[in-house]
């Protein structure tokens, strides 16, 4: 996520922001709300846990999103700077969401002083370390421009992005969005271009690291349909795959195109905008 950030533009983030949040709303919602329904309609499970596995399809992976629009060079384009705003946005919903279900879960009443330290959290991290950033990349430069070790420009880039990830996490967000946040701040200064060059080989190596570590968190034995006690599990799965599927595509579809800066219905872009999700 630093290197997204990295190749991300801030303006243009900041510009398509509004459409960003539309589209990032409209993606938690749907697919929150016909989950939820779906499970209780068709497999009569309890509130509690349809509420949990609605909130768990809010969430775009803003990881491999990125990722995808990495490799077609489409990051960049503003379809694809309205994406990553919107997974980012996700994925802070997407925790608020869990907060109240959990809160719900757990007490049968929302925890209001939480979610609104989760906004409040959210809100100041992302604002303010960019802001921040900003202020203090022009001496980050300077300072970097003194150092002789061999490395220097990386390492210090590195504990940066470090730095911000750990504040992240202390927060309660994503370890991954102070990452990304790190990249656009970087992004702005006039070592964006070298650093970039010496962090793609870095990327390269420990991206694939990453679905690794998803594919060996897998238990294959559960997606077998030849075991009796898994077919149950295995068509409520295939449900919410296709839920979560259509949930997204609607986000693009849907007339909310119309706030996202269309003067009327390209469905080219719509189209974009559904598969991306």
């Amino acid at each position: 996520l630093f290197e997204i950030g990295l190749e991300s533009d801030l303006k243009e983030l900041i510009r398509v922001g509004p459409q960003a949040a539309v589209v990032a709303v409209v993606g938690v919602d749907a697919p929150f709300a016909l989950g939820t329904a779906g499970l209780i309609a068709f497999f009569g499970i309890a509130t509690i846990p349809t509420v949990f596995a609605g909130a768990a399809l809010t969430a775009t992976s803003i990881g491999i999103t990125a990722k995808v629009l990495a490799e077609i060079q489409q990051l960049n384009s503003k379809e694809g700077q309205i994406i990553i705003g919107a997974a980012v946005l996700d994925d802070v919903l997407g925790i608020i969401v869990l907060a109240v279900v959990a809160s719900l879960a757990k007490t049968g009443e929302i925890n209001i002083s939480d979610v609104l330290y989760l906004i409040a959290g959210a809100s100041i991290f992302l604002v303010g370390s960019i802001f921040v950033g900003r202020l203090l990349s022009p001496y980050f430069v300077a300072l970097v421009e003194k150092m002789t070790t061999r490395g220097h420009l990386i390492l210090s880039s590195l504990i940066f992005a470090f730095a911000l990830s750990y504040v992240a996490a202390a927060i309660q967000l994503e370890a991954i969005l102070g990452a990304f946040a790190a990249g656009l701040i970087l992004a702005e200064t006039e070592k964006a271009e070298e650093l970039e060059e010496q962090i793609i080989p870095i990327a390269d190596f420990l991206v694939p690291i990453f679905f690794v570590t998803v594919g060996a968190g897998t238990d294959l034995s559960v997606l077998n349909p030849a075991i009796p006690a898994n077919r149950a599990g295995l068509i409520m799965a295939a449900f919410l795959i296709v839920i979560a599927i259509f949930g997204k595509v609607i986000t693009g579809y849907s007339f909310i195109s119309f706030l996202i800066g269309q003067t009327s219905f390209d469905h080219n872009r719509k189209y974009h905008y559904a598969i991306w999700l």
